[in-house]
């Protein structure tokens, strides 16, 4: 298989698109505050742009807290991602782990 193929794909022509910035959030019972944050990035982000929330809250919070955030962003362009995690490494940590 020639160097430039990948599977039969010429890749020479293959485009890697990568976030433009990616926005990682750690948070703890944030149910409130964060679904507004949200709300208020999305009308500054395209689709070439992530925000990443680490939640460490409990599970129903959490799960609280991510409908929220979706509803808040409504049918904004960029993603959304949500860690939910038992792992309590403060903020530090959940910057960490929102890198991964």
């Amino acid at each position: 298989m020639p160097e430039d193929t990948l599977g039969g794909a010429d890749i020479s022509t293959l485009q890697v698109i990568l976030p433009q910035r990616a926005i990682v959030i750690p948070a703890y019972n944030e149910a409130d505050a964060l679904p507004l944050l949200i709300a208020e990035l999305s009308l500054h982000l395209t689709e070439r742009d992530v925000i990443i929330v680490v939640d460490d809250s409990t599970l129903t919070t959490a799960r609280e807290t991510e409908v929220r955030c979706r509803a808040m962003a409504g049918d904004a362009s960029h993603n959304l991602i949500f860690d939910h995690s038992y792992q309590r490494g403060g903020r530090g940590g959940a910057v960490r782990r929102g890198l991964k």
